[in-house]
């Protein structure tokens, strides 16, 4: 499960990395398509998607 934040397009200042397969607690996660983050509060077995594609897992 993952907690919806708010939502910045092409503003965030964090790396981003390549499309993740597996979420981790804690982690947060980024659209490309529409600027979505969200920060997973569960791990899970799946990638996370937004707008039909996979959101990009973003380092800092």
């Amino acid at each position: 499960m993952a907690k919806k934040t708010e939502s910045r397009p092409n503003k965030t200042k964090a790396k981003k990395t390549e499309k993740a397969e597996k979420t981790e607690k804690g982690e947060r996660y980024y659209c490309e398509v529409c600027g979505c983050e969200i920060v997973c509060i569960e791990p899970g077995a799946e990638a996370i998607v937004c707008c039909n594609e996979p959101m990009l897992l973003v380092c800092e």
